[in-house]
Order: C-alpha cells, then structure tokens, then sequence
C-alpha cells in the first residue's frame, strides 16, 4: 500500500496509473494496491493474472473456509469499490502476458510460478514493459524455501537493469523491490 502511494505522488490526477501482478490468490494484494489508487485521488487500473478462476470454490486458507468452499469472487464481495478498476485474468500467466495490449505497466508484482523456469520467463516477459523508474516487486526471496526467485534476483543484478532494494520481514519471508533504471 504505501510503495504504491508513494510512486502515486509522482502522477499527475490525468495520469493512468498501471498495475500488473501475477498470482492473484485471494485477490488481497489487488485490493490493497486499488485502496492506494483510490485513497491518492488518481486514476488507474490493475490487472491481476491466475490460474484459478474467479468463480471457482476452493478452500483459501482463510477464517471463511467455516463456510466451506468459496470462490475468490465470494471473499471479495465487501470490496466492489475496489475491484471496479482491477481486471481479473485466468490462465497461464506466460500465455496471457504475451497478449496484453498495454505497452507499459508502472508497478509489476510477482509472485506466482516460483519455480526458475517460468519466473525467469515471466520476467523476461515484463521487463520489456517498465520503463525508468518503474517498480518491479518480487515476492519470496527466500533462500531455501524459493530459490527459484533467489536464482532469478541473481540474474537481474548482473543485467544490471534494476536498482535492486531487498527486504527481509522474516526469516522465512523476503521481498525484492526494483527500480527500472
């Protein structure tokens, strides 16, 4: 929330504000980064990419699993104010990145395939949609638990394409934050 607000001061009221994030899960990260979007006065839209759909009910994990399963839709019934600008896509995000008509996004957040292969190849993906100063966010940078996006982070420091800013909010929990030079 506050990463986005704070890139939002840079913006202009007439400036559209774009979102990618791949690996939708309950649509919470969505949500937070349309609440930015809203509570900054600016315009803007996200596109949020998994392969579970909308309308499917599954178990979430969340206290709302009492009511047996839910679909992402359901959860996020409290939150029509938010969802308005946010285009829910289902399907592989490899497929579907490739078929986006937006040429830039200014805020990219993934974390969904956390394997190498398919990180590295939705990053090839997306880079090529930032421009200086855009953010790009990794989530999981965990040694151990996700080295494929260890991995991924090592081969975006030799690009030398990113000012590279690592958080550690656990030790089972870190995140990478890029800027596009």
């Amino acid at each position: 929330y506050s990463m986005v607000r704070r890139e939002l001061k840079k913006f202009t009221k007439n400036d559209n504000y774009r979102i990618l994030e791949v690996g939708t899960a309950r649509g919470f990260s969505s949500i937070v980064m349309s609440k930015a979007i809203s509570d900054s006065n600016k315009k803007g839209n996200i596109i949020t990419i998994d392969i579970i759909p909308n309308k499917k009910k599954i178990y979430w994990n969340t206290i709302d699993d009492l009511k047996g399963p839910q679909t992402r839709e359901n959860l996020l019934k409290n939150y029509k104010k938010y969802t308005k600008i946010i285009k829910f896509l289902t399907g592989n995000s490899l497929h579907i990145i490739k078929k986006i008509k937006f040429k830039r996004f200014n805020f990219i957040f993934l974390d969904g395939n956390h394997d190498f292969y398919n990180v590295k190849k939705e990053y090839d993906l997306v880079k090529r949609l930032q421009k200086k100063s855009d953010i790009l966010l990794l989530d999981d940078v965990t040694i151990g638990s996700f080295d494929g996006i260890v991995q991924l982070l090592k081969i975006i420091k030799k690009e030398n394409k990113y000012i590279i800013r690592k958080i550690i909010s656990n030790p089972v929990r870190g995140y990478a934050i890029l800027t596009k030079k």
